[in-house]
């Protein structure tokens, strides 16, 4: 990430995400869609509505049961 935000929107199918991190801050606001949110070692259902912010030491993954939007704002602290 070159700037201090970026603004995406990301459909993720019925298939899990990898387990990953990242060096910035994510805010995922869950636009349509339902499944499983893993986050370090937690399982959370999610569905449209649900806002998560994860820091740079999250390790996570979607697992979504249906078609999944997401809107997402990667920020660093700056």
């Amino acid at each position: 990430m070159y700037h201090d935000f970026t603004i995406t929107v990301k459909e993720l199918s019925p298939d899990p995400s990898p387990l990953h991190k990242h060096p910035y801050f994510e805010l995922i606001y869950v636009m349509t869609g339902s499944g499983l949110h893993h986050i370090n070692a937690n399982g959370y259902r999610y569905e449209k509505g649900n806002l998560f912010l994860l820091t740079p030491e999250d390790l996570h993954t979607f697992i979504p049961e249906t078609l999944t939007i997401f809107c997402i704002v990667d920020f660093t602290k700056n």
